[in-house]
């Protein structure tokens, strides 16, 4: 069935610039609060991150607890954000990007073990309502970051990712970041 005027919803599609060319828009909210009941729960989050740590080539991953004040030291609290780190092959600005998309676009290797794009950012969403991702570009050997947040997603009815540069990066990620992954090392951070 071809697409008219008249069957068209104002939004699944957007006409752009280039005259009589259509671009289908991001899904949106609806679809974020779909995948936040889709069953995920700490230990699928583990799982899939370190699935994307092990595809990276990690050789270690470590998890942290952060109660409100970022401390990891005290036994009872309150727990504000999970945050995994691993010393993988860290990514592109454009890598990155596609880790917070839903069904991110990449090339998959047969030993990968992911081969859909939306474990890590589904369990993410499904456990916290912002995901922060650290990493050190293997080529630059530049730090930045990647963030998603759901209340800005539900604002705006679209998936929005904003780029973070070193000096943006919030504390204590970026201490994290830092003291695991030294200048020489490429890594990744996710906090959610």
């Amino acid at each position: 069935m071809q697409n008219t005027a008249k069957n068209v919803r104002p939004y699944d599609m957007a006409i752009s610039r280039k005259k009589g060319e259509r671009r289908v828009r991001n899904p949106g909210y609806k679809l974020v609060e779909a995948l936040r009941s889709s069953g995920y729960n700490y230990w699928s989050l583990a799982g899939e991150l370190c699935d994307n740590s092990i595809d990276a080539e990690a050789t270690w991953v470590r998890c942290y607890l952060l109660d409100e004040d970022g401390k990891t030291d005290v036994r009872t609290r309150d727990i504000n954000k999970v945050v995994f780190i691993d010393n993988g092959s860290g990514m592109s600005e454009a890598e990155a990007e596609e880790c917070h998309r839903i069904c991110s676009d990449r090339d998959y290797d047969e030993r990968d073990i992911g081969k859909f794009g939306i474990g890590g950012i589904a369990s993410s969403i499904s456990i916290g309502k912002r995901r922060l991702t650290i990493t050190r570009d293997p080529d630059t050997k530049q730090i930045f970051g990647i963030e998603t947040d759901l209340d800005e997603i539900a604002l705006c009815n679209q998936i929005v990712i904003h780029y973070l540069k070193e000096g943006e990066l919030p504390e204590p990620e970026l201490s994290l970041f830092k003291k695991h992954i030294k200048k020489n090392m490429t890594g990744t951070l996710a906090c959610i």
